[in-house]
C-alpha cells in the first residue's frame, strides 16, 4: 500500500498535510479534489468557512 503525501499553503496557516493512502493510479482524483477544495478554502473568508461548516 503506497502512502502519498502533499503539502500544501492555506490562509493562516503555515502548511496543510493531506495524506492519501492506497494506491495513486486508482484514486488521484481523491488527492485532486481536496487539492481544490482548498485552493477554493484559501480564498475564501472566515465567515463563509463557517458557514460552510
Amino acid at each position: 500500500m503506497n502512502t502519498t503525501q502533499k503539502t500544501v499553503p492555506w490562509q493562516g496557516v503555515n502548511e496543510v498535510t493531506i495524506f492519501e493512502v492506497g494506491d495513486p493510479n486508482e484514486s488521484p482524483w481523491v488527492l485532486d479534489k481536496l487539492t481544490r477544495n482548498l485552493a477554493a478554502i484559501r480564498g475564501s473568508n472566515i465567515d463563509a468557512l463557517e458557514q460552510a461548516v
